[in-house]
């Protein structure tokens, strides 16, 4: 008896200790894409313009399951990424709400999602995020 009360307390013992650690820290085969993940990027240029911060910031977050999400300045979206190694990327699936707004926004979100469909790389340097085709950036972002 006095064993499995041992045992008991030892395994409560070690789930409790367990539990306390906190999440386990992902493990992620990409490390240069953990410098993308759970940060919101803003997007600063899109097709070699300046990108106006207000009235609203244009957003850009990339998630731990490879999805990403944000505020194209007039609607949300959503969607997909996949990367590789090496500053490879791509994004799929992109949506967004329907919602209408001032032309200029009109023609950032464009830019946006076109730079999304565009993008096949990243670099990272500091809190600049580069999306780009070859090498062109087709969107820059600071986070």
């Amino acid at each position: 008896m006095k064993t499995i009360l041992a045992a008991a307390v030892g395994l409560i013992l070690a789930l409790t200790v367990c539990a306390c650690a906190g999440p386990r820290p992902i493990r992620n085969d990409r490390p240069d894409v953990d410098a993308l993940v759970g940060r919101t990027w803003t997007a600063i240029q899109l097709d070699g313009k300046e990108v106006p911060t207000e009235p609203a910031r244009i957003t850009l977050e990339l998630m731990v399951k490879n999805q990403i999400g944000g505020f194209s300045g007039v609607n949300r979206f959503f969607g997909s990424y996949a990367s590789t190694r090496g500053g490879v990327i791509s994004f799929t699936g992109v949506g967004a709400t329907k919602m209408a707004g001032p032309p200029e926004a009109m023609a950032n979100e464009t830019a946006l999602f076109n730079a999304l469909n565009k993008a096949k790389s990243y670099r990272v340097r500091g809190a600049i995020l580069d999306l780009m085709a070859g090498d062109r950036v087709l969107a820059r972002f600071r986070g």
